[in-house]
């Protein structure tokens, strides 16, 4: 869990940039916007996103372009729903659960049909459309109850030996602001560079972290596809990437006892990120006896990214009842991330007019993906993308899907997949599970379709670098979707 658990690091590791005014970058950011997660139409959704050998459905302009060769009908279609993401978290012994729910697109587009010249590709389909690619929306809180140790105590440690004067060209963004909002002070006021911390050894502390972020990566996607003689679908796409981001970590710490001064404190981390990229695609699919097997390639892609970052810190004491308050100065930085390609493969098995059966395997190698910018060093960028090659991993994506077709008009869906995790450290999110649900009804030329998908995954962690017990979150996704479409 990347929490205030780095707060120190990344503040030590500033001095490598080329301005003291930056916060430090590392290998967790560049796999943040690398990973991907789509969610596309309600038949999409509710199939698990097993759908590289399916086509004339809109879920296509992400999975495989080629699909959109077997449409026989132009199509416009909406999708609509509720997410929620929460978590189970553990700080030591204390346990509590939290969530929140949202509205959101998971994909909206048009896919125009018309028939062509050419005896070998009758008719050809080109669509425009839009996708939510990765939901970044996350909430959980950790509460610690009480224990001994203070991150008040590793502000003092790192400032060790650094002059108060020369604090801000040492850590602008923590150690800095916990001096002016007396969370450490001077032993002695005519030594210099020698620190004690607010808080005293010994006394029980009461520890809490929320985390409270929003955003979404989306995609949108020009796509045409068409079918050679029959039997061979293909299709090429280009993709236009948005990012937006804000997500807000608050750290507290109270309940001191009566022997401290110190009431309460807290330090509050804020970040705000958007981004654009392009990237392409192309694919294919082959049918056979019943049989589709698809195959689709999507490139990496260069993401440029805004990043905005600052800190606030206030302290509360008895003494002071309005405290103090400092704020680390507003980091402003351009970075680039290149995003890793991906390989798909999919099988679509057509049990007559009964069923479908669908099944795809995906590749990507996360730690082919770098970080660049002219912002920081280059001994700094070198070492970001270092981290890179040594923590993140390549990674396998699993989907499948049911259809059933129920009756002339109504079909059930169900589906899930797997993917193993993109890194090699254990704190880190790891595996992801997921499962569907779905309806759909078509009569004439109209369309009605609705999915439920529920993803889970964990992570390790700490609620500060050098707290006495470990943290847990196991987050959860759900996402209640409906579409609406007519075929003409």
């Amino acid at each position: 869990m990347r929490s205030i658990a780095v707060l120190l690091i990344s503040g030590l590791l500033a001095g490598l940039m080329t301005s003291a005014g930056l916060k430090a970058q590392n290998y967790e950011d560049v796999l943040r916007y690398s990973r991907i997660d789509p969610l596309g139409s309600g038949r999409s959704i509710a199939l698990g996103g097993a759908m590289t050998g399916l086509g004339a459905d809109l879920g296509a302009l992400w999975s495989n372009p080629a699909g959109l060769g077997m449409y026989r009908q132009s199509d416009f279609s909406l999708s609509v729903g509720l997410s929620g993401s929460g978590a189970r978290t553990t700080s030591g012994e204390m346990s509590e659960v939290g969530a929140r729910a949202g509205v959101i697109v998971p994909q909206f587009g048009l896919a125009l049909t018309y028939p062509t010249s050419s005896f070998n590709f009758p008719q050809a389909t080109i669509a425009v459309g839009y996708t939510k690619v990765a939901d970044l929306q996350r909430y959980g809180h950790w509460d610690g109850g009480e224990s001994s140790g203070s991150m008040t105590q590793e502000f003092a440690g790192a400032a060790q030996g650094t002059g108060w004067e020369s604090l801000y060209e040492m850590d602008p963004f923590y150690v800095e602001p916990a001096w002016n909002a007396y969370l450490i002070d001077l032993v002695d006021p005519d030594v210099d560079g020698q620190y004690a911390a607010a808080y005293q050894n010994g006394e029980p502390v009461k520890h809490q972290l929320t985390l409270d972020q929003r955003g979404q990566i989306g995609e949108t996607v020009i796509a045409l596809g068409s079918t050679y003689q029959e039997r061979l679908q293909l299709g090429i796409s280009i993709g236009f990437t948005s990012l937006d981001m804000t997500r807000e970590e608050l750290y507290k710490e109270n309940g001191f006892g009566a022997a401290s001064d110190l009431e309460e404190w807290t330090i509050k981390d804020e970040l705000e990120v958007s981004g654009t990229g392009t990237h392409w695609g192309a694919g294919l699919i082959y049918s056979v006896a019943g049989l589709r097997v698809g195959a689709s390639y999507r490139s990496g892609e260069r993401l440029k990214i805004d990043d905005y970052y600052e800190v606030t810190v206030h302290s509360k004491w008895t003494s002071v009842p309005a405290g103090y308050s400092a704020n680390s100065p507003l980091s402003s930085v351009q970075y680039v991330v290149r995003t890793p390609r991906r390989y798909r493969l999919g099988l679509a098995w057509t049990l007559g007019k009964v069923a479908t059966i669908t099944a795809d395997y995906e590749g990507v190698n996360y730690a082919s993906a770098r970080f660049s910018t002219s912002d920081f060093s280059e001994v700094y960028v070198d070492q970001i993308n270092a981290e890179v090659g040594a923590q993140l991993q390549a990674a396998t994506i699993l989907r499948g899907g049911l259809e059933i077709r129920a009756s002339e008009h109504w079909r059930a869906r169900m589906g899930g997949g797997f993917e193993s995790s993109p890194t090699l450290a254990s704190q880190d999110e790891g595996e992801r599970l997921w499962g569907s649900l779905g309806l759909g009804y078509r009569k004439d030329n109209w369309y009605l379709s609705t999915a439920y998908r529920h993803r889970v995954s964990s992570e390790d962690g700490v609620i500060y670098a050098s707290a006495p017990y470990g943290t847990t979150a196991r987050w959860g996704m759900g996402l209640l979707a409906v579409t609406g479409g007519v075929r003409f």
